[in-house]
């Protein structure tokens, strides 16, 4: 099933720009805003051509909520830092913890590396620094990371387990105050230039690899796989997802995110609506991650070719899809995100959000943290930038025709999907279409907006 619906946004519910983050220090052709995070009043923003310690050595900026202000405190950058380390390439936050990738780090020899800083007592510090165990040459290790409580991962797609670049990833875990890899995941179908690894997301007990050069469907179309933690500790393959209509060079998986039991995987190069275009495709489980289906995919009402749509963030009920050559009012190329909400079991879009400035690549990168989202627009002003828009705006359930009030229309629209079993009437969510939906139904519609 093809999302391809009217736009739902309505004034009351539109993200509202909270802030535009610009480092102080930043010199032209940084890309700060590649790479983003959000955890809390916490936000954080790569720039991996900073030049401080050498040319594209690397840099991250710490941002701060402080009386409704983000200020930015820090700025961080790798205890060795090196020419073409690209420390920033990657960025990942949770709590006290800020992973950053730094696939460059060896020189001419890319192995990369990854440094974990903790917030002590304001003050954000590096406390380690991993590299992969096999150190070969042209891994892209910190490529791309990803951080959920006590457990971090790290791809490195460049790695040659099964063949040049079929790519592998690490998992690390805190225990008595001290960080250690505690599993490695590499596919045993893998075959060079898979690239697994090039994205990945991990979600309390769920992480997902994608392999945007896996060739099983056509050349270069791309793979991802979810893992899942067993009750017994160790991590297992549970899915290999692959689009039904992927294509030759879609690079579906080369973004992935996730979140609880649903998954959504970029597939930029798509022709969806046009030459690469771009799409996004979500996966759901109903039992605790053993078994994964296929949800939904999504296109945006208004794709065009060339869009690259599929730069993907997920936070529970809500779904960030970047576009980053889009052309809008701000100007050609300038990049559009797209927001979905889950009603009743479907994603619907419900706003677009664009930045200011056309050649913005706004929408590269993006994080979801309850009320707030940051999205990165590298190629915006001097050095890039990172936009905050405050997201607490919550949908109306019943409002299944979007204009933003409860009526006869939605009633209808209710009624309408339910005799087909649309997933947009499948209000409790369990996969049925039967009296408990039309219950569900008729008590949001009276609850109105929660």
């Amino acid at each position: 099933m093809i999302m391809m619906m009217p736009s739902f946004a309505h004034a009351q519910c539109d993200p509202i720009q909270n802030a535009k983050l610009f480092p102080f220090d930043g010199q032209s052709g940084d890309r700060s805003g590649d790479s983003v995070s959000i955890s809390g009043d916490i936000a954080v923003v790569g720039a991996w051509r900073d030049d401080e310690n050498g040319e594209n050595s690397g840099a991250a900026y710490v941002w701060k909520r402080v009386d409704g202000e983000w200020l930015e405190i820090a700025k961080l950058v790798a205890s060795d830092p090196a020419v073409e380390a690209r420390f920033g390439w990657s960025v990942s936050i949770s709590g006290n913890f800020i992973i950053i990738g730094a696939p460059g780090v060896n020189g001419a020899s890319i192995q990369g590396a990854a440094h974990v800083f903790l917030q002590f007592i304001g003050v954000w510090v590096e406390i380690e620094k991993f590299e992969s165990n096999e150190g070969a040459a042209r891994d892209f290790y910190g490529y791309s990371v990803s951080i959920s409580g006590d457990r971090f991962i790290v791809g490195a797609p460049g790695l040659d387990d099964h063949g040049v670049g079929s790519g592998a990833g690490y998992m690390y875990e805190l225990a008595d105050f001290e960080w250690s890899q505690v599993g490695r995941f590499a596919p045993l179908d893998g075959q060079p230039f898979d690239r697994f690894g090039i994205g990945v997301s991990l979600s309390d007990d769920i992480a997902v690899f994608g392999a945007r050069g896996d060739d099983d469907t056509a050349e270069d179309s791309g793979s991802a796989y979810i893992y899942t933690q067993l009750p017994g500790g160790e991590w297992d393959q549970r899915a290999k997802l692959l689009a039904d209509d992927g294509g030759v060079l879609d690079w579906f998986g080369g973004a992935v995110a996730a979140s609880g039991d649903t998954v959504v995987v970029g597939s930029v190069f798509n022709d969806a609506v046009g030459l690469e275009s771009g799409s996004a495709y979500v996966y759901t489980s109903n039992d605790n991650g053993m078994n994964w289906a296929f949800n939904t995919k999504l296109v945006p009402d208004d794709g065009a070719a060339g869009d690259n749509f599929g730069y993907v963030a997920i936070n529970g009920d809500t779904i960030l899809a970047g576009a980053i050559f889009a052309d809008t009012a701000a100007g050609t190329n300038s990049g559009v995100t797209y927001l979905y909400t889950r009603v009743g079991g479907s994603w619907v879009q419900r706003s677009k959000i664009l930045p200011t400035e056309a050649n913005a690549a706004f929408g590269v990168s993006a994080s979801i943290s309850d009320q707030y989202t940051i999205i990165g627009a590298p190629g915006e002003g001097l050095s890039g930038m990172a936009y905050i828009f405050d997201l607490n705006c919550p949908a109306i359930a019943a409002d299944l025709t979007g204009d933003g009030t409860l009526n006869f229309f939605d009633v209808s629209a209710f009624l309408n999907a339910f005799a087909v079993s649309d997933p947009i009437a499948d209000f409790t969510n369990d996969g049925q279409w039967n009296f408990f939906d039309v219950s569900a139904f008729l008590a949001a519609f009276s609850a109105g907006s929660p």
